[in-house]
């Protein structure tokens, strides 16, 4: 089972490196993206829609 695994690691090509701050930057996209939803919602519960029906 072994000689299966090292053959397979030695023909399969490595990933390409990942650019520094790769990180920082998707998490930044996802921060940004998670805000502008949080007031999407905001502002259609100040419009009388909740997400369970309309505002009674």
């Amino acid at each position: 089972m072994h000689i299966v695994q090292r053959l397979r690691q030695l023909l399969t090509p490595a990933p390409p490196p990942v650019p520094p701050g790769t990180g920082q930057r998707i998490q930044a996209a996802e921060q940004e993206a998670a805000k502008r939803r949080v007031l999407a919602s905001a502002r259609t519960m100040t419009q009388g829609h909740r997400p369970d029906g309309p505002a009674r």
